[in-house]
């Protein structure tokens, strides 16, 4: 709870509490997840049709970036679920 409370505290005396870039900041981190997530998926398929193994990836995809994480998209403060899946995955 200390690093993402750092963070949030860092970032407001910044930009005056601007809930904007505390919202850029959990898309950055949910690019992040995906983007590790990709490379741990590309690892392990290996071989022909590469391709058509990556769309196996897209509910992947999906699920990380859900309707259902609104809130943790658009309330600031809870920037701690963002790097708790994005730590989790790195």
């Amino acid at each position: 709870m200390f690093f993402p409370k750092g963070v949030e505290i860092l970032l407001g005396s910044l930009t005056k509490y601007d809930n904007v870039t505390e919202m850029y900041l959990v898309v950055v981190c949910f690019l992040v997840t995906q983007v590790a997530l990709l490379f741990a998926f590309r690892s392990n398929v290996i071989g022909d049709g590469l391709t058509s193994r990556l769309a196996l990836f897209i509910p992947i995809a999906l699920l990380v970036f859900s309707f259902r994480q609104q809130e943790n998209l658009l309330f600031g403060y809870q920037i701690n679920f963002a790097f708790t899946q994005t730590f989790g995955v790195l």
